[in-house]
């Protein structure tokens, strides 16, 4: 047993911990980092590593925009490096109904200040020849990018020890007590935390501690399925999403694959995981196939999953807790929140520091759920038939 004194405890090592760490480290805070397992190792280890600023809500391009520049400047941030590549990302739509889509993405990215290029089926197949015939149109944002997220985590909280952030790993919060003024953290380790301030930033696992908080939210657990396969001469193609959520296209520098979808599966609080049964490898790869007809003999060589927090708006919440004082939730960022983890934490630290962030955080809120929140339409697409069904019996 043993107690230790900070300024502010950041629970939950993913991205947005880790950033939200390195930035109140960077302003001078006794910050204590503390993870149940090991930084970045849950779903922000587990992600596509995706850097895309095209397709976002309209409230989260300011939070994208600002998450670019840090990504581009990583290196300087931790003294590390995360695979970053400005490789570009492209949407690409699969039927003719799914144009104006694109259209819309294209028109809100404008608006937001970025250039995002609409292509025709054809001039997208000029483009990227591994198209099939099946692309009716496609978008290009020549600024997106993709790092790799087995490295990033681990080398933003050893920028944020530098900064002389205290990271615990293996210390599962079992218990936050206010004590007016401030906070006592216990956890599983034995080791109890003292500070002032608290930054919730949990994960799929933050909701029991906003409800330990007098604040329930509506989240649940779910796992992306992601395909690696075996290498082939690089193509110097982008990173593809479609617009259906069926497939999802990276290669890396050393000519490997990674192939995902956004049809989810149920993920398992308690043991950490989200399997990848062997007929969702085989469905994403024959899908690969009719997409991409010249990757159809690509062989899997490992497929994994992570666990995901999920609201019902697929928005994040972001901002004080409107119960208690001193805690600041950033969690909940129904699997958009690898790209904009930086603006968060940005975002995080602005809170924390001086109670106010300079960008609009309104519509992520947590008080939106003492009332009746909408269900995104993109929401249940985004989820097996098992994850789905399971959820609407809640």
């Amino acid at each position: 047993m043993s107690t230790r004194e900070a300024d502010i405890c950041v629970i939950g090592a993913g991205l947005v911990g880790c950033f939200s760490a390195l930035f109140l480290a960077q302003r001078g805070f006794h910050v204590i980092l503390l993870d149940k397992g090991m930084a970045g190792r849950e779903a922000s280890g587990t992600s596509f590593g995706t850097l895309r600023m095209q397709g976002r809500h309209p409230a989260k391009f300011p939070l994208a925009v600002l998450s670019h520049a840090a990504w581009e400047q990583f290196t300087g941030l931790t003294g590390e490096q995360c695979g970053y590549q400005r490789s570009g990302h492209s949407y690409l739509a699969l039927d003719s109904s799914e144009n104006a889509r694109i259209d819309q993405y294209a028109r809100e990215a404008a608006e937001a200040g970025l250039n995002v290029e609409v292509l025709s089926g054809k001039a997208a197949r000029r483009r990227w020849p591994l198209l099939s015939e099946r692309v009716t149109r496609a978008s290009w944002s020549p600024r997106d990018g993709i790092s790799d997220p087995r490295l990033t985590g681990p080398a933003v909280a050893r920028g944020a020890a530098r900064q002389g952030a205290t990271i615990l790993e293996n210390t599962a919060v079992t218990a936050i007590v206010p004590t007016n003024p401030g906070f006592r953290v216990e956890t599983r380790a034995g080791v109890t935390l003292i500070c002032d301030k608290i930054v919730n930033a949990a994960g799929a696992w933050s909701g029991q501690f906003a409800r330990s908080l007098g604040e329930p939210v509506p989240m649940f657990p779910a796992g992306p399925p992601i395909v690696e396969t075996e290498a082939r001469p690089l193509l110097g193609i982008t990173s593809f999403l479609c617009i259906d959520g069926s497939i999802i296209l990276r290669q890396h520098s050393d000519g490997r694959f990674w192939i995902a979808s956004l049809s989810r599966q149920q993920a398992d609080l308690v043991a950490g995981n989200a399997t990848v049964p062997q007929e969702r490898v085989a469905s994403i790869m024959r899908r690969l196939a009719e997409i991409c007809p010249s990757l159809a003999e690509l062989k899997p060589v490992r497929a994994w999953s992570g666990v995901e927090g999920y609201l019902p708006d697929m928005m994040p919440v972001i901002g004080p807790s409107s119960t208690t004082p001193g805690v600041v939730h950033a969690f909940g960022m129904s699997c958009r929140g690898y790209q904009i983890a930086p603006g968060v934490g940005h975002v995080v630290a602005e809170l924390v520091t001086k109670g106010r962030s300079a960008i609009a955080i309104d519509e992520f809120a947590i008080s939106r759920f003492a009332g009746r929140v909408k269900t995104h339409k993109s929401l249940f697409p985004s989820l097996d038939p098992v994850t789905m069904q399971a959820i609407r019996q809640r």
